[in-house]
């Protein structure tokens, strides 16, 4: 969120800006749709998803997206989430998103589609032995 939309926009016209539903669309193409963030049904709608998403996980993280935004202004896509990410801590969770979440408040923890960890390595304790590298086997 607040991409990664259509199907909520299309099935819910009160969460589009013009209140005007768009068409359903089946390609593959991302980052054209977003929830109208000024608009207090959008964060009702939100609310209730995460309160769902949180009731079903026994997990205490919950991935909210955050990426491919692109049709979201960026002072909309921080003032989206910084009313959103209160909301997955209401029900309990701990935001995480993808990376473009960094900028927000409060940070979030990232991920990367990349495989790569954008998170810091874990720290020893000290006195702790240093991993050794073993040979496949």
């Amino acid at each position: 969120m607040p991409g990664h939309t259509n199907a909520a926009l299309a099935s819910y016209p009160e969460l589009n800006c013009d209140g005007v539903a768009p068409p359903l669309y089946t390609g593959t193409k991302v980052g054209f749709s977003s929830l109208c963030v000024p608009k207090a049904v959008t964060y009702d709608f939100v609310d209730d998803v995460i309160r769902e998403i949180a009731a079903l996980t026994p997990g205490r993280y919950l991935h909210i997206g955050g990426d491919e935004a692109h049709s979201t202004s960026h002072a909309d896509y921080v003032a989206f989430m910084d009313r959103v990410q209160p909301v997955v801590a209401k029900y309990g969770k701990k935001v995480i998103g993808w990376h473009q979440l960094t900028g927000t408040t409060p940070r979030p923890a990232p991920s990367s589609s990349t495989g790569a960890s954008t998170a810091p390595p874990p720290r020893r304790r000290s006195g702790s032995p240093r991993p050794r590298a073993t040979a496949p086997a």
